[in-house]
């Protein structure tokens, strides 16, 4: 008896520490070592949310907003993170109406969410409304000046607003932070022609 308990709590401990470890894996931002982790966890406990999540946000980092918005929409416990998740699936997807809807049931939840300011943004940027997402993306770096994705729309609304130093720096801290992203390229090359 005792051994099979053993064998139970090792089992449940390597569960936790596969989200665990796909969400560090995330946050360190290997995009793809966390869709591996976040898949793994997710064929034992195929109804675990923050797996999914995790899962989703990792996919619309490597561009597959089509994907993460399949692995979201079928989450059992939509909470605020899970909302705020799905925006940014649709958002990739220019289903802007969606994510939008998506955001505010984020706010209905939970009104002081840190990471609103920077999903309101990032939506106005893709919306065209630059100076009203440079606000809410100067707010999000404010909160959290590690997500580089609050660099790389407020660069974008700089850019369109036509603030070239701010945007500069923007666009920097965003290499800097997510030198391997999708954007990147498009983001070193805009920055070469713009000296």
């Amino acid at each position: 008896m005792f051994q099979i308990l053993t064998i139970l709590v090792s089992v449940g401990c390597m569960l936790g520490a596969d989200v665990n470890s796909g969400l560090e894996k995330f946050r360190n931002r290997d995009y793809g070592g966390a869709v591996q982790d976040m898949r793994a966890v997710l064929e034992t406990e195929p109804d675990n949310a923050e797996a999914k999540r995790v899962l989703g946000l990792s996919l619309v980092r490597q561009g597959k907003s089509g994907e993460a918005i399949d692995v979201l929409e079928n989450a059992k416990a939509p909470g605020p993170d899970l909302q705020l998740a799905l925006a940014a699936a649709y958002a990739g997807e220019k289903r802007y109406g969606e994510a939008e809807r998506a955001i505010e049931a984020a706010a209905e939840t939970k009104s002081d969410h840190d990471e609103l300011p920077f999903y309101r943004g990032m939506l106005k940027v893709l919306k065209k409304q630059h100076r009203d997402a440079v606000g809410e993306l100067e707010a999000a770096i404010q909160k959290d000046p590690e997500n580089g994705y609050a660099y790389y729309y407020a660069g974008l609304a700089y850019s369109n607003t036509k603030r070239p130093d701010k945007m500069v720096t923007a666009f920097n801290n965003f290499l800097r932070l997510e030198p391997n992203s999708p954007e990147a390229p498009k983001v070193r090359s805009f920055l070469r022609s713009s000296r």
